[in-house]
């Protein structure tokens, strides 16, 4: 049962009492609403409901946008976080390894798209296809299952590595 029912029952009740009590029960001739001061209750009850419902969709978010941003986090910050990890920068986006959760998916190699160009163990100011740990030449292969995992081919292992970003 919505508000505005249980309103229109009480002013109900209310005036039915309110006749009862002064006019006596046998003179409800006339139907509700019809006297002076019952349609200046049902105006102030119109009103009340008008205002309501321009309150409410005054108050509604409508016309704006939220929008969510997913950035990539630089290598500093990675190796600020962890100096001992395995990262690699591929299209602006910083990978890393030996992240238990990714190390147990089973995941297979797709197209090959890319290698590691250079290394850069010192500074932590990567440009693409860089490691710090990887040798020059490894292979960079997109995974069929996942979109965020690149497996890497080096020294007769493959590894997976995970896109780094913030949200």
């Amino acid at each position: 049962m919505g508000i505005l029912e249980v309103l229109g029952f009480f002013l109900i009740y209310r005036n039915t009492r309110y006749r009862e009590r002064f006019h006596g029960p046998k003179q409800l001739k006339e139907p509700i609403g019809t006297k002076k001061g019952e349609a200046s209750c049902f105006g102030l009850i119109c009103l009340l409901i008008g205002l309501t419902l321009f309150t409410i969709t005054g108050c509604t978010n409508q016309g704006e946008s939220t929008s969510v941003s997913v950035d990539s986090i630089d290598a500093e910050e990675v190796l600020r976080l962890d100096p001992d990890a395995d990262i690699f920068q591929y299209d602006d986006v910083i990978y890393q390894t030996n992240i238990d959760w990714v190390e147990k998916l089973s995941l297979k190699k797709d197209a090959q798209i890319g290698e590691i160009q250079s290394r850069n163990e010192n500074d932590t100011d990567f440009e693409d296809a860089m490691s710090n740990k990887l040798p020059v030449g490894a292979k960079i292969f997109s995974a069929k299952e996942r979109e965020d995992i690149l497996l890497v081919e080096s020294e007769g292992k493959v590894l997976k590595y995970l896109a780094i970003v913030e949200g």
